[in-house]
C-alpha cells in the first residue's frame, strides 16, 4: 500500500523501488524452498511459490504432477488427463524451448534455475513412491495372439505406469534379444483397448485452443521409428502376434508413401526410418513435415541409440516430432559416454534435464553429486534387465536360452602381410611423432572421440609437415585414417588400395574436410624405409605400394580368410545331417564382397545383407536364412546394415572378422542369433591377429564396456576420450 501511495511522487514512478521489492520477495522465497527441500517438506505452497518464481525472468518449467497408479483386479489403468502445461512441453516445437540458462545469467537467474531444478530433482524422489511394487504383472492384452513371458508382462506394468508420468514415457532398456518389440506392441493395443473418450476429447479441445499447437491434426496413432533394417520385422510382429483388424499398420517408406496427413493420423500404428525423419524434419527438409503435422499419441524410437550424438541431423530431426508419449527402446542406452543418455532425455522431454547447460551443471559435472542425479534419473526412466538375471519368484533365468560359447581365434599375419603391415606401422609411428612436436601440452589430453560413433569425428589440428612429404600437414583425422588402414591389413591388405568409402568414414569416424584426401597411400609409396644393412635401391626395387604386389590381389587369400574357411568346413563337417547355419559379420562391405567369392569357390551357398540391398530384399533374406533349410547356408551382413535388431536365430554360428572400436556393436551383431526363440547351442568367433593394433583395441573395448557398465549401475566415469598414451599404445610406442 505505501508503495502505491508513494511510488508516483518517485521520477521512475517507483518501477525501481517495486523491482528491488520483488528481487528481496523472490530471495526470502528462495531461503524458505532451499530449507524445505533440505527437511523433505512437499508442502503444496511450497510448489506454488516456487512455481511462481519460474513465471518471471524465465519462462515457466514443466513442473512434474504426481499420480496415483493403481491395478485394478482386471489390469485396467485409469489415464488421468495431463495438466497443459505438461502438454505444451510435449507438443511444443523443439525440447527445452524455455531455457533457464543463457544470456546474462545474474545472481537472482542463477537462484532462480537452481530452485527450478532442486525442486525437479525432489519431486523425481517422490514419484518413486507411486512406481509399482518390483515383479508385478500386468495381463496379457485382449487380441494378443501369443502369451507374454513374466519379464515381459512386468515390463507392461512398469510402462503404463510411466505414461502416467512426467515425462510421459522413458526407456526400455533391456538386454538384447529379450523381446521388447512385443513388450512394446502390447503396451500399444493395451493403450488402444483402454482408450479414455473424455481424456481424447480434452486433449483434441486444448490442441485447437493452443495458439502453438492449433494446426497440428490430433492422432491417437503411433509412431515407431526404425533402422531401415527392420521396417519389415515391425509390420511381421504385429501381422502375427495381433488379432486381424486390432491394429491398422503403415509403412511409411518409399518414393510412393502416404501423401495425406489426415489419411495417416488415421492409422494405428505408422512405421517409418531415422532417415526419413531427417529428411522431413532435419535442417535440410525443403517441405511442410508430413509427419510434424500430427500430434501423435506415442514416438518410439527402436535401436534409439542411434540417435546418442546429440548435435547429429537425425538426433535434433526426432526431437521435433510432437506426441504425448515418447519412448527410446534400445539394448545399449549408453555406448560411449555419459551425454549419449543426455541425447534421449532430450527427446523424452525430461525438462530441465532435456537443456544441455542444466544437464551439464548438475549430471555430467564428474561429481559424486552428479553421478547421484543420474543414477535417479536412470532410476526413475530407464528398466533394464539381462539375460543372466533370474527371477526371484521362480529362481529360473528370465528366458531360457541354449547355450553360449565364445571362441577368440588369435593367428598372425602372413609373411607377405606383415611386411605391408610393418611398413604401414612405421609411417604411422613417425607421424604420430611429428604430431607431437608441436608442443608439449599434447601429452595431457587429445580430444580425439573413440571412431564409431555417427558424428563423433576428430578435429583436425594443425602440425609440422613429415620430412619428405610436400604439403603433409599431420592433422588428427590422418591417424584416424592410419588406424583405420591397420585394421583393414588385418582382414586383407586388399582393402587399402580402395580409397575411403563413406561407409570407412562412418566406421572410423572421419569427416572429409575441406575436401581433403584421406587416402595416404600416396605418402606411404613416397616414404622409403629400409631393413637393416638395406640399401635404398633394395627397398625401392621392392615395389610394396603397388598395384603388381600380389598381397593386394582380392582372389588371394589372407590370413583371416583362410582360418574363416577353415573353420566354416569344420562347422560343417560336425554340424551332422540339419546343417549348422553362420553369419558372418564385417564393418567393411569390401571385406564381405572379397570373403563371397572366396565362399562361392569352396562351395558355400551365400547370401548378404548390407547398405546396398533394397529393404523389402532384406526381409526376404532373413525369413529364407531362418526357415529354409535347403537355402544360404552363410549369411554375410555388414555391421552397419544388420547389426542391430534383425532376427537371425535360424544360425547358431557367428563370426566377427574385424574388431570395432564400438564393444556394443560387436555385442549387438552377437545377439542377432542369442535371442529368444533360438533353439540351438550357439557359438560366437572372434578373429584376432596377433602383434598387431587389433590386440591394443581388445583392451580399450573393455574400458568401453566398463564405462556403459558403470553409467547403468550409478557408478562413477572418466571422459571417455582416446589419450595419448592410447595413442601410443595403438601405434605400438607406449
Amino acid at each position: 500500500k505505501l508503495l502505491a501511495q508513494l511510488g508516483p511522487t518517485l521520477p521512475d514512478g517507483g518501477k525501481r523501488l517495486k523491482t528491488h521489492i520483488q528481487v528481496l520477495r523472490d530471495q526470502l522465497v528462495a531461503i524458505n524452498l532451499q530449507a524445505s527441500l533440505l527437511k523433505g517438506d512437499t508442502s503444496r505452497e511450497t510448489s506454488t511459490s516456487s512455481a511462481s518464481i519460474m513465471n518471471g525472468q524465465m519462462g515457466s518449467v514443466v513442473q512434474p504432477t504426481f499420480r496415483t497408479f493403481t491395478l485394478p483386479s482386471g489390469g485396467r489403468v485409469e489415464y488421468p488427463s495431463m495438466a497443459p502445461d505438461v502438454r505444451m512441453k510435449m507438443f511444443a516445437e523443439k525440447p527445452a524451448a524455455n531455457r533457464l540458462y543463457g544470456g546474462h545469467m545474474n545472481p537472482e537467474r542463477q537462484m532462480q534455475a537452481r530452485i527450478a531444478t532442486e525442486e525437479v530433482v525432489h519431486r523425481i524422489h517422490k514419484s518413486l513412491e507411486t512406481c509399482p511394487p518390483e515383479h508385478t504383472e500386468t495381463q496379457d492384452p485382449a487380441g494378443l495372439k501369443v502369451h507374454l513371458m513374466a519379464h515381459q508382462r512386468e515390463a507392461l506394468t512398469w510402462l503404463t505406469w510411466r505414461e502416467t508420468q512426467v515425462p510421459p514415457g522413458g526407456i526400455l532398456a533391456d538386454d538384447m534379444g529379450l523381446g521388447k518389440t512385443l513388450t512394446m506392441i502390447s503396451l500399444i493395443l493395451k493403450s488402444k483397448l483402454e482408450e479414455d473418450n473424455k481424456a481424447q476429447a480434452d486433449q483434441e479441445k486444448w490442441l485447437s485452443t493452443s495458439e502453438e499447437c492449433r494446426n497440428l491434426i490430433p492422432s491417437q496413432a503411433t509412431l515407431v521409428v526404425a533402422p531401415a533394417s527392420l521396417l519389415g520385422q515391425w509390420e511381421k510382429e504385429i501381422e502375427n502376434k495381433v488379432k486381424r483388424g486390432l491394429l491398422e499398420t503403415c509403412i511409411f517408406h518409399g518414393p510412393n508413401r502416404e501423401t495425406s496427413a489426415l489419411h495417416l493420423a488415421k492409422h494405428d500404428v505408422i512405421i517409418t526410418t531415422y532417415m526419413i525423419i531427417e529428411k522431413e524434419l532435419g535442417p535440410k527438409a525443403k517441405a511442410m513435415s508430413l509427419l510434424g503435422r500430427i500430434a501423435w499419441k506415442r514416438v518410439i524410437l527402436d535401436e534409439a541409440h542411434q540417435v546418442r550424438n546429440p548435435k547429429s541431423q537425425t538426433s535434433q530431426a526426432v526431437c521435433k516430432l510432437r506426441a504425448m508419449h515418447r519412448w527410446a527402446v534400445t539394448g545399449t542406452p549408453v555406448q560411449n559416454r555419459e551425454t549419449d543418455l543426455f541425447s534421449l532425455l532430450r527427446f523424452l522431454r525430461c525438462s530441465p534435464f532435456d537443456e544441455h547447460h542444466v544437464w551439464k551443471i548438475w549430471v555430467e559435472n564428474k561429481s559424486a553429486q552428479g553421478m547421484k542425479r543420474l543414477n535417479l534419473l536412470t532410476k526413475s526412466l530407464l528398466l533394464r534387465r539381462t539375460k543372466d538375471q533370474v527371477n526371484p519368484k521362480t529362481g529360473a533365468p528370465l528366458v531360457v536360452l541354449p547355450e553360449k560359447k565364445s571362441f577368440c581365434h588369435r593367428m598372425k599375419l602372413q609373411p607377405e602381410e606383415k611386411v605391408i603391415y610393418d611398413h604401414v606401422l612405421t609411417f604411422s609411428q613417425h607421424a604420430l611423432r611429428q604430431y607431437l612436436m608441436k608442443d608439449s601440452e599434447r601429452e595431457a589430453q587429445l580430444e580425439v572421440r573413440f571412431a564409431g560413433a555417427p558424428g563423433a569425428s576428430a578435429q583436425p589440428h594443425g602440425g609440422p609437415k613429415i620430412p619428405g612429404q610436400d604439403g603433409m600437414d599431420v592433422k588428427a583425422h590422418h591417424l584416424l585414417v592410419l588406424l583405420l588402414r591397420l585394421r583393414q591389413i588385418c582382414c586383407h591388405p586388399g582393402l587399402i588400395k580402395s580409397m575411403l568409402d563413406s561407409e570407412s568414414r562412418a566406421g572410423a569416424g572421419i569427416e572429409d574436410e575441406e575436401e581433403e584426401d584421406l587416402d595416404l597411400l600416396e605418402q606411404l609409396q613416397g616414404l622409403s624405409i629400409r631393413a637393416d644393412g638395406e640399401t635404398v635401391d633394395e627397398a625401392v626395387t621392392k615395389k610394396v605400394f603397388t598395384s603388381v604386389n600380389p598381397v593386394f590381389n582380392p582372389t588371394r587369400r589372407s590370413t583371416k580368410i583362410k582360418m574363416l574357411l577353415e573353420q566354416l568346413q569344420t562347422t560343417r563337417d560336425s554340424s551332422g545331417s540339419e546343417r549348422d547355419k553362420i553369419v558372418v559379420v564385417s564393418q567393411w562391405t569390401s571385406m564381405l564382397e572379397i570373403v563371397k567369392t572366396h565362399l562361392q569357390e569352396a562351395g558355400f551357398r551365400v547370401q548378404g545383407i548390407t547398405g546396398m540391398v533394397n529393404i523389402k530384399e532384406r526381409g526376404k533374406i532373413v525369413e529364407d536364412f531362418n526357415t529354409n533349410p535347403r537355402g544360404a547356408e552363410v549369411l554375410l551382413l555388414s555391421l552397419g546394415a544388420g547389426g542391430v535388431g534383425l532376427n537371425l536365430v535360424g544360425g547358431n554360428h557367428l563370426f566377427l572378422l574385424d574388431m570395432h572400436w564400438n564393444p556394443q556393436m560387436e555385442s549387438q551383431a552377437a545377439d542377432r542369433i542369442y535371442r529368444m526363440g533360438q533353439e540351438k547351442d550357439i557359438t560366437v568367433h572372434r578373429f584376432l591377429c596377433e602383434e598387431t593394433v587389433e590386440e591394443r583395441i581388445l583392451e580399450l573395448q573393455q574400458k568401453k564396456l566398463m564405462l556403459a557398465d558403470n553409467v547403468l549401475k550409478g557408478a562413477r566415469n572418466k571422459a571417455n576420450k582416446i589419450s595419448i598414451e592410447d595413442l601410443k599404445t595403438l601405434f605400438n610406442m607406449a
